[in-house]
């Protein structure tokens, strides 16, 4: 049915279609359809997506992505530097302290003949090197050089520790002064202490007047066996002065068991001991 209005002051007359109810239920059912196929093509697109990913990009990143190790050249993971830090067995410089060299003497021990030791600590509690190079520098009263040794050692975890030579030949030359220094770079890591393990008992001296002998006892404290034990025997005077050094080895010491050592001298100290020192180290099975 048509309508219409009369205006009756601008004499205008408008007409109106009839309204039809199919038609606005038709344009409903339009809309409401429009949006299921948004819906529908937003799902395949979230679904095509999933597949690339699943299908190329896992697959891509399993192929390249390469883990954090401590010798790809990067700082990566929890890594303190490049390579080293956290979990990486290499210190960073910031990580460890340099070691102190107390003392360096050397002393003849028959005409001619004499052994020379470095008395060195090392202030970090867990931090050891494996490898480093060092050299005796031995030097007459006018500081002229007449003699060198060279040598390769490991630095032990929280200790003082000696590094010994023997069997220095200088012929007639005097030596008066010498000069030990580490020649290359130290590469510290974290170490076990396994010199804590070792007790050193019994300790006296004997012979003083004529063949000094130093005995001790070596004892393994740990449950495990220890290995390539290096000792070093100190002797010194009322003034904490040197009076000799020596060495000695143990092969192996089981769990528990002890072993009796012995250091000599072919002559006499030129004072008397005070004082006995004995100090292991253990080195790194090869």
């Amino acid at each position: 049915m048509w309508c219409f209005s009369v205006n009756i002051f601008s004499l205008s007359i408008r007409f109106y279609p009839p309204h039809n109810p199919a038609s606005s239920a038709g344009m409903l059912q339009s809309n409401h359809m429009s949006s299921w196929s948004q819906k529908r093509k937003s799902t395949y697109f979230v679904g095509f997506m999933a597949f690339l990913l699943v299908a190329v990009a896992l697959p891509a990143y399993f192929i390249f992505y390469k883990s954090p190790t401590c010798f790809d050249g990067k700082q990566n993971g929890d890594e303190k530097g490049i390579d080293c830090g956290g979990v990486c067995v290499n210190l960073c410089r910031s990580q460890y302290l340099e070691p102190n060299i107390i003392w360096a003497r050397i002393i003849e021990v028959k005409a001619g003949q004499y052994n020379a030791l470095a008395y060195i600590e090392n202030p970090n509690i867990d931090a050891g090197v494996d490898s480093i190079s060092y050299s005796f520098k031995i030097k007459d009263n006018n500081g002229v050089l007449i003699y060198e040794r060279k040598g390769d050692t490991f630095i032990p975890p929280d200790k003082f520790f000696a590094i010994f030579e023997n069997e220095i030949s200088v012929g007639e030359r005097i030596p008066s002064k010498v000069i030990f220094e580490f020649t290359s770079d130290a590469l510290w890591k974290n170490k076990e202490n396994k010199e804590a393990g070792l007790t050193m008992l019994n300790e006296s001296v004997s012979r003083e007047e004529s063949f000094p002998r130093i005995d001790a006892t070596v004892g393994n404290k740990t449950l495990q066996s220890i290995s390539r034990i290096e000792v070093v025997a100190i002797a010194y005077d009322s003034e904490g002065n040197a009076l000799g050094f020596s060495r000695t080895f143990i092969d192996r010491l089981d769990k528990g068991e002890t072993q009796n050592i012995a250091f000599t001298w072919p002559e006499p100290f030129k004072s008397k001991v005070e004082k006995i020192e004995i100090i292991p180290r253990v080195h790194s099975k090869k």
